[in-house]
């Protein structure tokens, strides 16, 4: 029986804040997993695995696997690059990859990366293109033929397209020992998601004699010996899982018959282990939002094939769990859909499952390898966010979910790209980011008679959410809702707007004051924040966002302000400010402080996105407080002016109550 690694309750606290579907990781499970990995093969001291980058290419499950030891095996730049991003250095990376293009072997080398050669071909390509070759190079091995466990055909390596043949391997062998290497690896993966102790092992033997013969023919030290991947994982829940004591265990057997005796008991052993690493330890959950009866009673999902390919592509299994009906009998029969216009994107086919209702969490087990990995945007369709969930059963974005401006930003060198990448739904962007912060709306209502101004805050710790908008004059400021429950006032009470004359100053802190005091004294609004600089909250380094509007003689101009800290080790203060003249009807700017809600908050980039203000004031103020965030939100201000009166109508929105 499989048993999902969340419950109904927590994975609906994650939907919460983060919408389904999405890609869910149990992080305790992939370090309990590592470990029990590195124990079983303790006996070799240079062994290591390195995890199988494509498998999830994700940073912080990369950083993960590096605490708990793990390397990293690296098949494209972009791969690379995320290694070394992590941290990963040197030799903890192997560069395994097949028509690999020179420039990124020459990245590979610069990273001092171990490189594992594909073909024979590769090593003058390589001496063309790049040069100089490092002492320790590998070469991946196809022994061809049919590969068989206990009489049963698991693979056909001699249809695969990688690697060497055996005597290609001599001869390239000897190729890089002309050309300076000194410490020579061997690779080679010969089945895919075995679920047998015996693979291992049985690689291993062929290997290390293989190793035996090399080093006696062409006397040249053989470093290690990397079994790549292939040890897999029970899809099925009758299916019994691999032990990895005992193929650690059997791959030590090989070894010290084989190679000890030779004299080669410094050879380290590599693995490659993707699936085994990750598959069990993420799942994709997803919400049944359609229910359909004709044929065959189907059950459409919010995923599809562009979340999780493998069943799509292979006919793959994987089981599902109904969250909260883990008991129930299993009385339906159902197709599980996604919604792309392919036949064969189902989830299963025929399952036997529990009564499934609208607005149930499915939980598709094992997708925590080739899974988000292997997603796509046919149709449209938008790739899902990923989350790790920690010990604490805390959780953390690590992967925010697609937009539609990524899906059109390779357009972005074209004019159309700007109509494309412009999504100007206010209320659809505040529901997407369940974090945005503190944001600021200014521009023209639908209609163009009336100044729009809103100003809402989010809070994530206890402290910010006691709070509540009061009226102060013609402005507004915050207020503790407990004042029992206060802890630390500081950057969480202040006045988010004052007015002075015709122009109405909105910001997210105390400079609303700074501002509205320059203004006194003759300064410009860039001006009088020039003494202003982004918040100290280290790590997140809010950045203070400001907007002044002015309506005079029939007329609206505004501006915008964000001041930011930059990357940098000094984190200057970037000071950016946005003028608008002459706004269209319907048109406003967006700004807020951060891009996602995360572990750590990163700061808004570029300038203010460009919305469409729709409705009257009652309608525009429910239709957002709606779109924000349940769980986060605080409180909202809406203020229309009218540009011709320059009278005003204000609504607050208050969750405390």
């Amino acid at each position: 029986m499989k048993k999902a690694f969340l419950d109904k309750r927590r994975a609906e606290e994650i939907a919460a804040r983060f919408p389904t579907p999405f890609h869910v990781y149990d992080e305790e499970g992939i370090i309990k997993n590592a470990e029990a990995v590195n124990k079983a093969f303790a006996w070799n001291r240079g062994f290591k695995e390195y995890f199988a980058v494509k498998a999830t290419p994700n940073p912080f499950i990369l950083k993960v696997l590096k605490e708990s030891g793990c390397g990293c095996d690296c098949s494209s730049m972009a791969e690379l690059r995320l290694a070394h991003s992590c941290g990963f250095k040197d030799d903890e990376i192997m560069f395994s990859s097949n028509d690999t293009p020179a420039s990124e072997f020459a990245y590979a080398q610069r990273l001092g990366s171990i490189i594992n050669f594909d073909d024979l071909t590769l090593i003058d390509y390589y001496a063309e293109h790049v040069g100089s070759f490092p002492e320790t190079m590998c070469c991946r091995y196809n022994p061809g033929g049919v590969f068989t466990i206990s009489n049963q055909i698991m693979d056909n390596p001699n249809d695969a397209k990688y690697g060497f043949t055996r005597d290609q391997l001599f001869e390239g062998f000897k190729k890089l020992k002309e050309k300076g290497v000194r410490h020579f690896g061997i690779h080679s993966f010969l089945v895919s998601n075995t679920v047998s102790n015996d693979y291992y092992p049985m690689l291993a033997k062929q290997l290390f004699e293989l190793a035996v013969d090399l080093k006696k023919t062409l006397d040249v030290h053989i470093a290690f010996i990397n079994l790549s991947g292939g040890v897999g994982v029970p899809y099925t829940p009758e299916a019994e899982p691999n032990d990895i004591a005992v193929i650690g265990e059997g791959v030590r057997k090989q070894y010290e018959e084989i190679l000890t005796p030779e004299g080669m008991d410094d050879v380290a052993i590599y693995t490659e282990m993707g699936r085994f690493m990750l598959a069990p330890y993420g799942a994709l959950v997803t919400r049944a939002i359609h229910e359909k009866h004709i044929y065959k009673e189907y059950i459409g999902v919010d995923a599809c094939a562009a979340d999780l390919m493998r069943p799509a592509m292979y006919g793959a299994y994987h089981h599902i769990t109904v969250l909260g009906k883990e008991d129930a009998p299993l009385t339906n029969v159902y197709d599980v859909t996604g919604s792309l216009c392919e036949n064969n994107d189902k989830f299963a086919v025929d399952r036997k499952l529990p009564k499934i209702d609208i607005g149930d969490l499915l939980y598709i087990h094992d997708t925590g390898a080739h899974g988000h990995a292997m997603g796509y945007n046919y149709n449209g369709r938008l790739r899902s966010a990923e989350i790790m969930l920690h010990k604490d059963g805390s959780f953390d974005l690590i992967r925010r979910a697609e937009t539609l401006e990524d899906y059109f930003a390779t357009f972005d060198c074209f004019e159309i790209g700007k109509q494309l990448a412009y999504n100007d739904d206010l209320f659809e962007k505040a529901k997407s980011n369940p974090y945005p912060g503190r944001g600021i709306v200014i521009g023209r209502s639908g209609d163009g008679k009336s100044a729009v101004i809103a100003y809402f805050i989010m809070g994530r710790s206890e402290n910010s959410r006691n709070r509540i908008f009061v009226e102060d004059g013609e402005g507004i400021r915050t207020q503790a809702f407990d004042p029992s429950k206060m802890k630390d006032p500081s950057l969480i009470i202040y006045s988010p707007v004052r007015v002075l004359g015709k122009e109405t100053i909105v910001t997210n802190g105390d400079q609303t004051d700074t501002i509205y005091e320059g203004l006194e004294k003759g300064l410009s609004f860039e001006e009088a924040l020039r003494s202003r600089k982004y918040e100290p909250d280290e790590p997140n380094f809010t950045p203070r966002i400001s907007g002044i509007v002015k309506v005079e003689d029939g007329a609206l101009s505004y501006k915008m302000s964000i001041l930011k800290a930059n990357d940098t080790a000094d984190r200057q203060c970037l000071r950016q400010t946005f003028e608008y003249e002459a706004q269209s009807a319907g048109v406003g700017s967006f700004l807020h402080t951060y891009k996602a809600d995360g572990k750590t908050l990163l700061s808004f980039e570029g300038e203010p996105e460009r919305v469409w203000l729709c409705g009257d004031i009652d309608t525009f103020t429910d239709y957002l407080w709606e779109s924000l965030n349940e769980d986060n939100k605080v409180s909202l201000f809406v203020r229309y002016i009218d540009i011709e009166t320059g009278k005003y109508e204000t609504r607050i929105k208050n969750k405390n109550k």
